[in-house]
């Protein structure tokens, strides 16, 4: 039996696998945000957003497996059929950005942030979404062609150079996300020494995000803008970067289980919702429970 073969039935099986996990968790997290109004804030909310575009990417990669198994498809097809997954993993980049500005700006500015209207900052922020994702995916369509391409994902969707623009992009997103990160850990950093408990929660809450989101969505945007230098001439490294889709998959579908493990109001709120317990009182949540 072919390699190729055998490695492409490997990344099959764990994509769909990923699709059922990730959905049910995704839809879970968005049903506990929508029923429980205690839960429900600007960043829960901005969340959510998140949960349905990670869903969107998780049946992409689904449906790139199966397309992967038509020999000799054409970019321009390709694109055709995945250009909502090309759209859903711009628009995943933009808001992590802005989930984690959210934080910081939370953390810095919490008067100026509580006053500003909740419906017109959802509203910004979700346009800033839709320019940003729809801007990628027009660009994506008017730069394809008709060349042949081996497999059908976002990266090769694209030609070379929209692409390489395109994952630079999201790259560079995702370093300044990544710096708010390091940011906001450093802020309850200084507000552990001061020997706050739930300082220091919420700071080992947000260790172990960073961890996940490095090895998950970051990992995958360095492999492929390291991949498409390269031009994946080699046999091996295009059967290495065929796994390249496990950190996405495994991005995609975290949000709803890390949230369970490590938040404890999350938790009793989901099995009072599910009547997993006896239903308790709690005050209003507050925008920083889920770290």
């Amino acid at each position: 039996m072919d390699i190729d073969y055998i490695n492409n039935q490997v990344a099959t099986f764990y994509k769909f696998l990923f699709l059922f996990i990730g959905t049910i968790g995704n839809c879970l997290f968005i049903h506990l945000i929508f029923k429980v109004k205690q839960l429900r804030s600007r960043s829960s909310l901005l969340q959510s957003a998140q949960c349905v575009f990670q869903t969107l990417c998780l049946f992409g990669t689904s449906l790139c497996a199966l397309l992967t198994l038509k020999l000799n498809i054409k970019r321009r097809e390709c694109f055709m059929y995945i250009s909502f997954y090309v759209y859903s993993q711009a628009a995943q980049g933009v808001l992590m950005l802005i989930i984690m500005l959210d934080l910081l700006i939370l953390i810095k500015f919490p008067l100026q942030y509580m006053n500003i209207a909740s419906r017109k900052y959802l509203f910004v922020s979700f346009m800033l979404v839709i320019l940003y994702s729809s801007s990628v995916t027009l660009f994506g369509y008017l730069t394809t062609n008709d060349d042949t391409i081996h497999v059908c994902n976002p990266v090769f969707a694209l030609n070379t150079t929209a692409s390489l623009i395109s994952k630079s992009l999201i790259l560079f997103m995702s370093s300044i996300t990544l710096f708010v990160y390091i940011i906001i850990i450093i802020l309850y950093k200084k507000k552990k020494d001061g020997r706050n408990d739930d300082s220091s929660k919420i700071l080992n809450r947000l260790k172990v995000l960073v961890v996940i989101y490095i090895f998950t969505w970051f990992v995958n945007q360095i492999f492929a803008i390291l991949f498409l230098h390269d031009n994946g001439t080699v046999k091996w490294e295009k059967m290495l970067f065929t796994h390249n889709a496990f950190f996405i998959v495994l991005s995609n579908s975290n949000t709803f289980y890390v949230t369970m493990w490590k938040s404890e109001e999350y938790r009793k709120h989901f099995r009072s919702l599910w009547g997993l317990n006896k239903r308790f009182d709690v005050k209003r949540s507050s925008t920083l429970a889920m770290f």
